[in-house]
Order: structure tokens, then C-alpha cells, then sequence
């Protein structure tokens, strides 16, 4: 495969934004990569755009299209990635992967979400369509109870206090606070989270993932736009993978490991030729403080049962 490389990057700050659309983050995220870039964003080939819930919270789906022409790009190749949770790091993966295939040279892709603007119940149930409607939703099922599910089994089997898990949440308020695009830049104790209300048990509110707007965009391009296009700093992607599991956690052999997340994560080291130890920075998927730690646990970061340390 070709080289691919991250020339620009755009952001909007998460939180409420209730003066903005979708398609306005989306647009805003995008141009601000492009720029970033520093080149014609008629020289992007395609838009992938990355997101789970327009279609059940905006009623708006054919996200491709739609983005493309807000951005003043109708006519380039675009397409909506969904993938759950992981929609984002998906849509990159597509992006990457055309790339890398010599398909296109230079590709833009935007990850959106704009929640707030919805009724709790209506974002409750846009959530838990990423399980199976017929068999697990249709009984009252909700995407914080599943993973309610997993931290109980998780601390009975490795006799873990909930307090040690919940100290993720503590760690990642601590990492927002020098972030001007994080939605809550304040720190949190261990007790404020263990006082938090208590959402599905034995989850607290300060362990989930708030409900927010927001968008966020990169420009990819291949060795031969660069040529064509020299710049002095460079950011290459040197491993992407993506990995499936059983698609409901109930029918999981070990609802206490990610196995989609170990396999991806075993292939893109490969990829890369490097080893776990060899990563410097970490960014792991945290929608529920049990999901951190076990994800440090698939991949190589800390022992079964030892990913809270």
C-alpha cells in the first residue's frame, strides 16, 4: 500500500452548541482542516463523514452528499460511515484505505455528532440501536445498562472495588483541563464521581460520557500530492485496522474483554512494525469508565483484571 499522511486537522469545541446544525459542525470541522492544510479544497477527491445518530435524532441521513455541498465541494465522491461508537475511527479508516489504495490523493474526513438538541429518551433509544432491535433492545435494554452489565461482571470476576475503576473518570477530567476543545474542563475527585447519581447500576453519572455537539476533521494525502505539494512538517498514518466481535455482548464467551478492539489494535501494530511499548501517547474509547479500562487491558497496557492500576 501507498504512504499516507495527515496534512490538517479541524475541531469544534464539544459541548452545547445550540446555534449550530449538524451540517454547520460538520462544515466548520471540515474548512477548518482544509485550512489548516493550506491547500485548495478543490484538490479533495472525496468526503467521508463519520457518524451514528443523524438519522434517528436529525431524521437526516445521505450525510455524504450533504456535507459536500455545504462545504462547497458538490461533486467530489462522499460518503456517511457508521459504525456505532466507532464511526469516526471508521470513517478514517475508509479514508485511509483509499488512499493508501492509490484510489485518490488527497481526501478529507470529518467525524460529527450533534446531540443536545434532542429528548433524553429519543438520544436513550438513537444509542441502543447500536445492539440487536430484535432480540435485545425490544426487552427495555439501554446502551448504559449493557455496560452496566459488563462492570458488574467484570468486578466479580477479578474482585475489583468499583472506586478503582472509577478513577478513570477522575484521570480523564484531569486530561480535559488543557484541552480547549473538551466539553468539561475541571477536574473531579474520586469522591465526586462515587457521589455522582447513580445511572444504571453501578455506573455513576461522572463515569459516562456526556451527551454533546461537536465535529472534528482531517486531510489525508498520499507520497504524490506531497511531491506536487511539499510542506516542511509531516504526520504519517503508519498502521489502521479495523475488527468486528459477536454483535451482542450477552452472547460474548468474555463480556469482560473487547476482542474487536485487541484484534484491530494487533493489526495496525503489525502494520506499523511497532510493539505496544513503543507508543508514546494513548487515546482510548471511554463512553463508560469500565470500557477505558478494559480497552488498556486488550491492548497490552496492563494484565486481565489490572487495567484500573
Amino acid at each position: 500500500m501507498a504512504r499516507v499522511f495527515i496534512i490538517g486537522a479541524g475541531a469544534t469545541r464539544i459541548g452545547e452548541h445550540w446555534d449550530k446544525s449538524l451540517r454547520e459542525l460538520a462544515t466548520e470541522a471540515l474548512l477548518a482542516a482544509v485550512r489548516d492544510a493550506g491547500v485548495d479544497k478543490r484538490d479533495l477527491e472525496a468526503v467521508y463523514v463519520g457518524n451514528m445518530s443523524s438519522g434517528a435524532l436529525q431524521g437526516q441521513e445521505h450525510l455524504g452528499s450533504l456535507i459536500a455541498t455545504w462545504a462547497g465541494l458538490a461533486g467530489v465522491a462522499a460518503f456517511k460511515v457508521e459504525a456505532a461508537c466507532a464511526s469516526g475511527g471508521a470513517a478514517l479508516h475508509q479514508a485511509f484505505l483509499a488512499v493508501a489504495s492509490g484510489c485518490y490523493d488527497c481526501v478529507a474526513v470529518v467525524g460529527v455528532e450533534k446531540m443536545t438538541d434532542a429528548l433524553p429518551h429519543d438520544v436513550t433509544a438513537s444509542l441502543v440501536t447500536a445492539e440487536d432491535q430484535e432480540y435485545v433492545a425490544f426487552t427495555g435494554a439501554t446502551f448504559v445498562g449493557l455496560n452496566a452489565l459488563v462492570y458488574r461482571a467484570y468486578m466479580a470476576k477479578y474482585g475489583v472495588k468499583q472506586e478503582r475503576v472509577a478513577e478513570f473518570a477522575v484521570h480523564c477530567h484531569r486530561m480535559a483541563v488543557a484541552n480547549p476543545y473538551a466539553q468539561f474542563r475541571r477536574e473531579v475527585s474520586i469522591e465526586e464521581v462515587m457521589s455522582s447519581p447513580l445511572i444504571a447500576d453501578p455506573i455513576r453519572l461522572l463515569e459516562c460520557a456526556p451527551v454533546g455537539d461537536g465535529a472534528a476533521a482531517l486531510v489525508l494525502c498520499s507520497e504524490d500530492y506531497l511531491r506536487r505539494n511539499p510542506r516542511d512538517e509531516l504526520v504519517e498514518i503508519v498502521g489502521s485496522a479495523a475488527a468486528t466481535d459477536v454483535f451482542s455482548v450477552h452472547e460474548r464467551r468474555d463480556m469482560t474483554t473487547l476482542a474487536a478492539s485487541r484484534r484491530a489494535a494487533e493489526a495496525a501494530l503489525r502494520q506499523a512494525r511497532v510493539e505496544p511499548r513503543d507508543v508514546d501517547v494513548l487515546e482510548v474509547h471511554d463512553a463508560f469508565t469500565i470500557l477505558g479500562v478494559i480497552t488498556l487491558e486488550d491492548l497490552g497496557y496492563a494484565g486481565r483484571g489490572e487495567g484500573w492500576r
